[in-house]
């Protein structure tokens, strides 16, 4: 059987996903309850069981919270940690395929016109170091950055589609501040996720993602575009090797604007879109397999 991992940032990112994931009136009519359901739990939540597990016809299904499985006398953004955590718990689960969810920042200008409510899905990662002297998370990554280039094949994006788009945006929540006019979900190998790594302090992502994005400007990639900016799935995607990996992006604020736009409404509201965007992908992998036989893995 082909093993999904999803695998969430923190707890108010987990439930909310679950909600969505769980909802009867709202879930896909081919995602099926899960079979084990450990939420909600509170946020300070430690164990080492998983979230949830679902069984499909052709996927099993585990999903994992990170701040889980974290030591609570750390910071709960320390991107040290969660790379301590994170690889063992992947060996044990010994997934087919990982899908990483976070709540993210926009990673680009659009013009004054907001993307806050889009849900992106991408395979690429670049890694800056944004705090490199932070004593409460200290991940060693090159001075020139890391970079991942997408490991799905392109046929696997073809199925998020612009039908697959119109199902999971019809049972969108609008974000609460400055709300795309229209939201959509989008799905791109080029798309790439901007890792600003070992920053805890919200107070510094404002200067600490300009200067990812303009680190990853520098390295002048000709073949990806850079979607979003969070701290997390550059760190998944250290952790787990060779595995096939896919993100999930909730865009929660405009381009270097966290100040402005992230409330805890507003995480909320993003992150149960990722989860219904999650589980429409998870259905729609499961018909994948069936009609194909092959995940679409690049060599």
């Amino acid at each position: 059987m082909f093993r999904v991992e999803v695998i969430v940032n923190k707890n108010w990112e987990t439930e909310p996903v679950l909600n969505a994931m769980t909802n009867p009136k709202l879930r896909p009519i081919g995602l099926p309850f899960p079979v084990v359901i450990n939420t909600p739990k509170d946020g300070n939540n430690r164990m080492n069981d998983c979230r949830a597990v679902y069984r499909l016809s052709n996927i099993d299904v585990i999903v994992r919270c990170i701040e889980d499985l974290m030591d609570p006398k750390k910071n709960p953004s320390s991107s040290e940690e969660k790379f301590r955590v994170l690889p063992p718990i992947i060996a044990l689960d010994n997934p087919d395929c990982v899908i990483s969810v976070s709540t993210a920042e926009l990673a680009y200008d659009n013009a004054g016109i907001s993307q806050n409510g889009f849900v992106f899905i991408g395979g690429s990662f670049f890694l800056h170091n944004g705090r490199p002297d932070n004593p409460l998370s200290n991940v060693p990554i090159p001075k020139e950055g890391e970079f991942y280039k997408n490991n799905v094949d392109k046929s696997v994006y073809a199925i998020f589609d612009d039908k697959f788009s119109q199902t999971v945006t019809a049972k969108f929540i609008p974000l609460v501040k400055n709300p795309a006019k229209q939201m959509m979900c989008l799905a791109s190998p080029d798309y790439t996720a901007i890792g600003n790594v070992n920053v805890t302090d919200y107070s510094e992502y404002k200067r600490t993602d300009q200067a990812a994005r303009e680190h990853f400007d520098s390295k002048h990639y000709s073949d990806v575009k850079p979607i979003s900016i969070e701290t997390t799935h550059g760190v998944v995607r250290r952790s787990i090797g060779n595995i096939p990996m896919l993100f999930v992006s909730p865009i929660t604020d405009r381009y270097l604007m966290f100040d402005e736009d992230v409330t805890d409404t507003q995480n909320y509201s993003a992150s149960f879109n990722a989860g219904l965007v999650v589980g429409e992908m998870l259905v729609s992998i499961n018909r994948f397999l069936s009609e194909n036989k092959d995940f679409g893995f690049m060599a």
